[in-house]
């Protein structure tokens, strides 16, 4: 059929094939009306801007969990408190962006444990989707960066008394869920 046949719209940009080359396939709905883009055009990109991103649910040997909170200086989240992590830079793992950006924003090494939430959120001009480890504290002592003020170790039935992102609270969340039934590692 017709729709088994169209050109991925890569092939428009190149006019070579790609990974995405593929037929696309349409289930009973019409086709969508493409417009070209230009590579050379950095302008605005033809697609959203995305990023990945990681958290850590930092655990002390004393089974305390660490929140950072955000500096009254910074654009986002201003005086929240969060759980440390960050954006992936291009070419990293995703364990790789958490271990890295928990050590620049706390001083501390960890080891990462199994992801226990995903999140999706926006911040501009990114779409977000960040995953959440349980992580171990590794080493170190905390060394907050200038984004964070105030660090501290709290108990994890304490820390929905902490005025906390969205983000942090939901993974927060989703954690004490799964010690609560068990599953929690």
């Amino acid at each position: 059929t017709d729709s088994l046949n169209r050109r991925s719209p890569l092939h428009e940009v190149s006019g070579r094939p790609s990974i995405c080359s593929a037929p696309m396939v349409s289930a009973r709905r019409p086709a969508a009306k493409h417009v070209p883009v230009s590579i050379n055009s950095m302008d605005t990109p033809p697609w959203p801007a995305m990023g990945i991103g990681a958290r850590a649910i930092v655990r002390d040997v004393r089974g305390l969990v660490l929140l950072i909170r955000r500096s009254a200086e910074v654009k986002w989240d201003p005086g929240l408190w969060e759980l440390p992590g960050g954006k992936a830079e291009y070419g990293e793992t995703i364990e790789h962006a958490l271990v890295r950006e928990a050590r620049e924003e706390t001083g501390l090494a960890l080891e990462v444990g199994r992801p226990v939430h995903v999140s999706h959120f926006t911040k501009e001009p990114f779409w977000v989707t960040s995953v959440t480890f349980v992580c171990e504290a590794a080493g170190g002592d905390v060394r907050l960066s200038t984004e964070h003020d105030e660090f501290a170790w709290v108990e994890l039935a304490h820390v929905i008394d902490r005025e906390c992102t969205k983000p942090a609270r939901e993974a927060l969340s989703a954690y004490q869920a799964l010690v609560r039934s068990g599953e929690a590692v």
